[in-house]
């Protein structure tokens, strides 16, 4: 416990020059003082009609799916025989293939074949630079922020454990797992962003938003989003991710730029771990 106490506070101390000037970038761009890294907000063409019954149904099939594929995939292993990565792919994809369904169900009910509702229609692409560099100036702060709560976790005695999928990524590189490695980063970078996006900020912020205005959904979906990766420890940090995910969306007006972030931010957490940094806060 001293130990680890210890390495959270060197951390925090070799991090915090960086992580202050970042805070001041970050400030920048989100008060658009620097004029071609401004954000060009397209406007909601549609209203969304799903009701809070149908995103509390969205959420319980994103559950339960996972909780399918797992059992499948653990089938596949021990009565087929297949290869753990094997079984890997087929989870992602079960899942994933009975969420999207079911929330193309869900669309399709209240507004047909029509997404605007759902935001997904691009932007100005004037808006991929203000968005990338959102991304990398908030990393560092994001794992200050990371430390200081595993370390007051520390300090009041309370276990952490990593996050399931950084676990995962971990264990894959140590054992030199190149195939699990991909599949893994792929998910990160592909799969957890459009699912969560849809999701949180799609199905669930929308619905919020009509209903108590942005800043009351922000809180509140951001909250939930934190929730879902079932950390203590990351919750603080991913509580902040999402703000961040739902402020891209309010300032770009397309969900596929809050995708955008979440992949980039994601991406850059592998690579973080791939060069040797401890393990970040999964979002």
């Amino acid at each position: 416990m001293i130990l680890d106490a210890l390495k959270y506070a060197r951390i925090l101390e070799e991090l915090a020059p960086l992580a202050l000037v970042s805070l001041a970038a970050l400030a920048l761009l989100a008060t658009e003082r620097i004029r071609f890294l401004r954000f060009r907000t397209a406007p909601a063409r549609e209203v969304p009609l799903w009701s809070g019954l149908d995103v509390f149904l969205c959420f319980v099939v994103y559950i339960f799916s996972q909780v399918v594929a797992e059992a499948l995939g653990m089938r596949l292993e021990s009565d087929l025989g297949c290869t753990e990565p094997v079984a890997f792919l087929f989870r992602q994809v079960c899942w994933s293939a009975i969420f999207a369904l079911f929330v193309a169900v869900v669309l399709w009910k209240v507004h047909g074949p029509r997404l605007a509702p759902l935001r997904v229609e691009a932007s100005s692409p004037r808006n991929l630079p203000p968005v990338l560099l959102l991304c990398a100036v908030s990393f560092v702060p994001l794992i200050w922020i990371y430390a200081c709560s595993l370390l007051f976790l520390e300090l009041a005695g309370v276990e952490t454990a990593p996050q399931a999928p950084v676990d995962a990524f971990l264990r894959a590189v140590q054992a030199g797992d190149e195939l699990r490695i991909i599949l893994l980063v792929l998910t990160a970078v592909l799969l957890a962003p459009l699912a969560e996006e849809v999701l949180f900020r799609g199905l669930l912020h929308g619905l919020l938003r009509l209903r108590w205005g942005i800043a009351a959904a922000g809180v509140i979906s951001s909250a939930v989003f934190a929730l879902f990766h079932f950390s203590l420890g990351a919750f603080l940090p991913l509580f902040l991710v999402g703000l961040l995910l739902v402020f891209v969306l309010e300032k770009t007006g397309s969900l596929l730029y809050a995708m955008l972030f979440h992949a980039a931010f994601n991406g850059v957490q592998l690579l973080a771990m791939l060069a040797g940094a401890p393990p970040p806060p999964a979002g």
